[in-house]
């Protein structure tokens, strides 16, 4: 590596000694000639530019004095603020709780309705990668290390699941290979 580095810079030296004249070199005036610049003219504008102000409108406040008029009292103003809306709670019909996708189990006038299962996988791989999509394709969010726990948001069976991570609560996609249930 060292030879091809010396050897480039070897070359270089050689071109630039070459392009400036080499050994026919005569200093003086070498140089570029620059031409004289173009004077400046400076030119008036036939209409100047003029401001844009923008005018608001207002009230006439001076033509008629507020009278007759007294203030509300505390218990007006709450209640005109105020508005308590009741609804009565209907209970829903068989029919309609067996088409819940919860399962539902019913004892005595009550009904418990039970929470969806969470689905909690583990990390197998060393280091893998937590995605902005479903793809290699899609920018890296963070890293996820083997062993660390995370919830399972969405798997369409791509083969890529959209998961929360517990440790640090970012979400992403992730490769489904490198996930095992955990027990």
């Amino acid at each position: 590596m060292t030879k091809v580095i010396l050897l480039t810079f070897g070359v270089l030296g050689w071109a630039w000694f070459e392009m400036s004249g080499g050994a026919d070199f005569q200093p003086g005036q070498n140089g570029v000639t620059l031409l004289a610049a173009a004077p400046v003219v400076q030119t008036e504008r036939e209409t100047p530019i003029k401001p844009v102000v923008e005018r608001v409108a207002r009230a006439d406040t001076t033509s008629a004095p507020l009278t007759g008029l007294t203030p509300p009292k505390l218990e007006q103003v709450i209640a005109a603020s105020v508005v308590v809306e009741q609804t009565p709670v209907i209970a829903p019909a068989q029919e309609q709780v067996a088409a819940l996708d919860n399962p539902i189990v019913q004892t005595d006038a009550v009904i418990e309705v039970a929470a969806p299962k969470v689905d909690y996988r583990q990390v197998t791989g060393s280091r893998v990668n937590l995605r902005g999509g479903p793809g290699t394709g899609f920018d890296v969010v963070t890293q996820l290390l083997r062993g660390e726990e995370v919830e399972i948001l969405e798997s369409e069976g791509d083969g890529w699941v959209k998961l929360r991570a517990l440790d640090g609560n970012d979400i992403g996609w992730m490769a489904e290979s490198f996930l095992k249930a955990v027990n």
